[in-house]
């Protein structure tokens, strides 16, 4: 892994900072050598103009700003240039011959024109620029015609023409006006207009919200086109924290930031998936892809405690999960990292927070939005197994290494090597290509009183495996409503109902298990469609038959309903006073049905080999409910050279969940699939149900101060009531305070070079309340017993409770630098932090005369440090423009008090004070045996070792035997420096987009059918188990084969040691996608305002040196079969865009 990713970095690396600067073309580079390194009597060369204007820029370190198509006739003689003089008097010796000038716009920007007559203005892109645009869009005027000439002109005609913004996109409802009268127009849905001039020497004016307000003179102009710029201080880039929004450059705390572009037009199904690798300090792992219930583990700064510290996700102001959100309806992610920027959410922000904010409309025409793509999925990685032939060869050499005779005759093995024998390839039945679709359309716009977003999207995800799926809708309709002058309405509301289907049973990890130990040999099932039983009969005697809906099928039919509802009242201009109620109400269904399978013998396929004895039914009707009221004061004002503002109210949260399940079988017919048409005996059903709820109530505040926009201070407190704990413990207090440093607005840091230069502080603390449901009461638990032959009812206490208990608590230290040089040509932003948890739960050993489980309680410590590094790159050379960022970030832990039970061996793993958390430990392997001496010479390992068996080392328990004591650390199981790479490029109207993530370090267990080369009687190997030790080849990369004893380590060569141990590091081509936007020639015979074609992948590359599936699946430290999980998915993605 890496060589891969040092190639793949060096690569990334030598992008940026070779493209940090502008260079000349080679003709350029030469005449540049010539000037400075020959004496000025021998160069009388002739050139270019415009390869002698890139020299006097790159030298003078100015911006020359002219038009190729009066540049590039012009040719002048290098003598006119001496580089000892100063650039104005190279520019008048240089243009003195020519029709051309130069104008001075700003400190160090000059313009070329032509001095004859030209438009005033004109508006619009350039033809063709050299160094860069025009930033008001066209040529500078020279001497204008006559009065009455233009007079004549403009009685006669009608102006007409577009107006865009600097993506080229139209801008419809753009405000034109002829300057000092009420003439005026408003620009088409296309951006288009005509207006009819009632005056000679017209100047129209151009006014947008969001938008510079631009003024054109017309003069002789019929036709103009307009392209109207950002007004940067309009919409200076704004961040989403906790219960607010700040200005990017005076946030004071450790916010990543994803925009919409970084996750747009990906074919996913999730929004969770699109954060993987975007933002350092955010790991997040996929460890299952099944479409509907994909399994993804997110970590912000890594592990800090042992038990649950789940991010908090919170979407449009309510606490939400990320699994049903469209991803198009997302207009930023804000990912708090720090405690400082996460403590106003107290004791439930300890694992950090992800605050989603979906779309909103914005004043204007509507815009109308549609995407459709379709896509066709296959698994990412699939090992290969072994033939018919080498499964039976290699079984038979495993018997004869452990001393048994054979299992496969020579008549089978002869058939096998047959060429009319042709393998069953058991995993084509099981999976197979599917396809993916994915439409959205929305509608935006609004007016000064009323905005609006509504959206409409569709996902159906055909899975991989067969027998499942998954279907979604979105609807999502957010609006902003003026209801007075001071008083303003805010509705964000969205219904998600879904579809999942699966395997009847719920066993899918484990059909997967079966077939991926399935051989190559038995058939699956008859040339007329009836299932066959597999020679071992394991896996319920087929698990391709389970699988599929003859088995069964289970359906998860759920609906979502989430937003809110906020009042801002504006009682002085500048007191805000906002109240908000949110909520998510999940409803589900789930039907899971199980049919009556018959399977026919492998030898004779009409005898019936088994049948199921029961059809069964499992009905689980759920339910869950949370809600929030906010009750907020914000206050902002601003004195001179101080700003300050001050945020403050009252929270309070409720959760309630709840469900219901009832099962029944022996049904008459495998059609009917409610309850009432199973069996009538009560004995044979199963009604079960339970609920549960917490509340939380809290006070907030948060108050900041900037002076000169150059020394930032923030502060904020949350106090937190939380019904999970006792009274007297069930309050906390969590402050933090931050503060900032804009060095480069300082006269001293300022240069050429340093753009921007902020440096950042902030200390905070932090909870966690998940440490269950009340687990300070005494709790009882129903049970039954027999008595007198017949059952009877009875309870039992549920556990020890604590009545002491209380939160975790995290305090955390931060220090950070955000930063841009060569004016933003390279951006950085670097963090340092340092955390310490206390107050661990764990549970300490009591006498076993307690008779029940220890009681958890808060003893434990832990800190946790590391570092996080951002770099971003952008720049654009005439028509072609890229950007490359990367980033990476690494966490270590460090166990400081474990209550006295220190250390902890457990899975594999060892915790003990002074160390990282869950690191391996077992026996470190030094090699394979070679030969019967030394074997004899070695501490004895089994009875049964032998040469091509692992050997162990002897590290410090008894000196002639392997033992226990014997086990040592062999290293982290944590994933380290998670990174990301992107790279955008665009040319014209060509765009491509590459995003790549992966883990530089990861030490996994490799364990199951795919690793372990065992036969285990009822199992097969994969391809790379074919290079194992014989005498023959003593080099191998694994021992010799045995039949090994199954799962539960126990055999010679498949006890945990280091020789299991993997590297799962790995890079991953995450997302490549390739556009195209139509040109504006054609957009326009079609009538549309734009049009963008595109084709996409995802996860189409992995470069790894793990063997097993999927080097991003292995996570954890219990032993476990890595193929029982779902494959992830590579996607092939065409798709079409469409704007109106």
């Amino acid at each position: 892994m890496t060589k891969h990713l040092t190639s793949f970095l060096l690569w990334g690396l030598t992008t940026v900072f070779t493209g940090m600067l502008p260079f000349p073309d080679a003709n350029a580079q030469q005449l540049a050598y010539a000037i400075q390194h020959v004496k000025p009597a021998t160069v009388l060369k002739e050139t270019k103009l415009k390869n002698a204007l890139l020299i006097l820029q790159q030298h003078y370190g100015a911006e020359i700003l002219f038009e190729d198509r009066i540049v590039d006739p012009v040719s002048i003689f290098t003598e006119d240039i001496d580089l000892r003089i100063s650039l104005e008097k190279n520019l008048d010796r240089l243009l003195n011959s020519t029709d051309l000038s130069y104008k001075k716009m700003r400190k160090k920007t000059y313009v070329i024109h032509r001095q004859t007559p030209a438009p005033a203005k004109e508006s619009g892109r350039s033809e063709g620029t050299g160094t860069s645009a025009l930033p008001w869009g066209g040529g500078l005027a020279g001497t204008s015609v006559s009065g009455s000439d233009i007079r004549a002109i403009l009685s006669e005609k009608t102006v007409s023409g577009k107006v865009t913004d600097e993506a080229n996109e139209p801008l419809p409802g753009v405000n034109i006006m002829v300057k000092g009268s009420q003439t005026g127009t408003v620009s088409g849905i296309d951006g288009s207009f005509s207006i009819s001039l009632p005056e000679a020497e017209a100047t129209l004016i151009f006014s947008f919200v969001g938008y510079l307000t631009e003024e054109i003179i017309v003069n002789n102009q019929t036709r103009i086109e307009v392209t109207l710029k950002v007004d940067e201080r309009a919409l200076e880039e704004v961040v989403v924290v906790g219960y607010g929004a700040q200005r990017k450059v005076n946030m004071t705390g450790a916010v990543g930031v994803i925009e919409t572009k970084q996750i747009e037009n990906r074919p996913i199904a999730s929004a969770e998936e699109a954060l993987q690798g975007q933002i350092a300090g955010l790991n997040v792992v996929r460890t299952g892809g099944q479409p509907g219930n994909q399994s993804i583990d997110f970590r912000i700064r890594g592990t800090s405690t042992f038990t649950s510290n789940p991010v908090l996700t919170i979407i449009d102001g309510v606490p939400s999960s990320l699994d049903r959100i469209n991803p198009n309806d997302i207009e930023s992610i804000s990912v708090l990292k720090d405690a400082a920027s996460a403590a106003i959410y107290g004791t439930r922000a300890s694992g950090g927070v992800i605050l989603v904010t979906t779309k909103s409309g914005k004043s204007g025409t509507p815009k109308i939005s549609v995407s459709s793509s379709i896509g066709i999925q296959l698994p990412t990685r699939f090992p290969e197994k072994v033939s018919a032939l080498d499964h039976a060869l290699l079984s038979n050499e495993a018997r004869a290494n452990d001393g048994a005779g054979p299992k496969f005759t020579d008549e089978q093995i002869r058939r096998f090597s047959s060429p009319d024998w042709t393998d069953i390839d058991w995993d084509s039945y099981m999976f197979r290509n599917s396809l993916q679709t994915n439409q959205n359309v929305s509608i935006a716009g609004g007016s000064d009183t009323h905005d609006y977003y509504l959206s409409l999207g569709y996902l159906k995800q055909d899975g991989i495996i067969i027998n499942t799926g998954f279907e979604r809708f979105n609807l999502q309709l957010n609006q902003n409503i003026k209801l007075t002058r001071k008083l303003k309405l805010g509705i964000k509301a969205g219904y998600i109902p879904s579809t999942r289907t699966a395997p009847g049973g719920g066993n899918l990890g484990n059909m997967l298990s079966f077939v991926a130990a399935q051989p190559n040999f038995d058939d699956v099932r008859t040339a007329d469609g009836r299932w066959l039983q597999n020679s071992t009969n394991t896996g319920g005697g087929n698990p391709i038959a389970l699988a599929s809906e003859d088995g069964g099928q289970q359906v998860l039919k759920s609906g979502r309903i989430q937003g809110n509802f906020s009042l801002d009242y504006e009682i002085l201009p500048k007191l805000k006073l906002t109240g908000i109620y949110g909520i998510v109400n999940d409803q589900s269904r789930q039907r899971d049905y199980r049919k009556k399978i018959t399977l026919y013998r492998q030898d004779n396929h009409d005898q019936v080999a088994s049948q199921s004895a029961f059809n069964y039914l499992d009905v689980n009707n759920s339910r869950e409910i949370f809600q929030n009221v906010n009750l907020l004061a914000n206050y902002e004002n601003k004195s001179g050279d101080h700003h300050y503002s001050i945020m403050g109210g009252t929270t309070a949260e409720w959760f309630l969940r709840g469900n219901d399940a009832i099962s029944t079988r022996d049904f008459l017919t495998d059609n009917i699939y409610t309850v009432n048409a199973g069996s009538g005996d009560p004995s044979l059903w199963n009604i079960s149900g339970g609920a549960s709820d917490w509340a939380l109530a809290s006070v907030i505040a948060r108050a900041t101060y900037s002076f000169k926009n150059r020394y930032l201070l923030e502060s904020s407190f949350r106090y937190d009531g939380s019904s999970r704990f006792a009274d007297g413990l069930k309050w906390g207090f969590f402050p933090s305070v931050s503060a900032g440093w804009i060095m480069s607005e300082e006269d001293i840091f300022k240069s050429d070079i340093l753009t921007f230069l902020k440096l950042r502080g902030s200390w905070g603390r932090v909870g966690n309340q998940n440490v269950g449901f009340y687990p300070f009461a005494n709790t009882l638990a129903q049970t039954s017993y027999f008595f007198n032959g017949s059952a009877r009812r009875g309870v039992t206490t549920a556990g020890a409770p604590n009545p002491l208990l209380t939160w975790e608590t995290k305090e955390s230290f931060n220090i950070g630098f955000d930063g841009s040089l060569w004016n933003n040509i390279l951006e950085f932003s670097v963090d340092l932090f340092k955390e310490r948890t206390s107050d661990i739960l764990l549970q300490l050993p009591l006498p076993t005369t307690f008779g029940q489980s220890e009681p958890v309680q808060n003893v434990g410590t832990i800190d946790n440090r590391g570092w996080e590094l951002e770099l971003r790159h952008r720049k654009s050379i005439g028509a072609f423009s890229y950007g490359v960022s990367f980033q990476v970030s690494d966490a270590t832990n460090k166990v400081i008090d474990m209550g006295g039970v220190s250390p902890r061996i457990a899975n594999n793993t060892i915790t003990e004070e002074g160390r990282p958390m869950n690191e391996w430990f077992g026996w470190r392997a030094t090699g394979f045996f070679q030969s019967d001496e030394e074997v004899a010479n070695a501490s004895f390992q089994t009875a049964r070792t032998s040469p091509g068996d692992i050997r162990y080392q002897e590290n410090g328990g008894n000196p002639n035997t392997i033992t226990s004591d014997d086990r040592v650390r062999l290293g982290r199981s944590d994933p380290r420096f998670p990174y990301g790479i992107r790279l955008n490029m665009g040319y014209k109207n060509f765009d491509l987009r590459l995003f790549g993530q992966g883990v530089m370090s990861h030490l996994v267990w490799s364990n199951g059918w795919t690793a372990n080369n065992f036969d285990r009687e009822n199992s097969t190997l994969r391809t790379y188990h074919l290079d194992r030790w014989t005498p023959e080849t003593p080099n191998a990369r694994f021992p010799k084969t045995r039949m090994g004893s199954g799962a539960g380590r126990s055999g010679i060569n498949d006890s945990f040691s280091s020789f299991w141990l993997e590297d799962a590091s790995y890079f991953r081509l995450k997302h490549i996608e390739l556009g195209y936007n139509l040109p504006a020639s054609l957009l326009k015979k079609l009538k549309i305002p734009g049009l963008r074609l595109l084709v996409s992948g995802e996860n189409l590359l992995t470069f790894s040196d793990f063997l097993g599936y999927d080097p991003e699946t292995p996570t954890g430290t219990a032993a476990r079969l890595v193929e029982s999980r779902y494959p992830l998915s590579k996607v092939f993605n065409f798709g079409i865009n469409l704007n109106f």
